[in-house]
């Protein structure tokens, strides 16, 4: 994914959820969303190479801050 186009996703979600979109595409990309956001805030967890922002596969300080936040 490029760096550019998280808010191009962020853009896609609510323009699908402003149309009334499938649920499970609208779950599915705000759990993107989700990700990205807290690895953005982790050190050194995102690397971008070239403008291509990558996402860890295995990422426990992911999982820790998700389930600290308030619901």
């Amino acid at each position: 994914m490029l760096v550019e186009e998280a808010e191009a996703v962020r853009a896609v979600v609510l323009n699908l959820e402003s149309y009334g979109g499938e649920t499970m595409a609208l779950a599915e990309g705000y759990e993107l969303l989700d990700r990205i956001t807290l690895l953005s805030r982790l050190p050194r967890s995102v690397t971008r190479i070239g403008g291509v922002l990558t996402l860890p596969d295995d990422t426990p300080e992911v999982d820790a801050l998700a389930a600290a936040r308030p619901s």
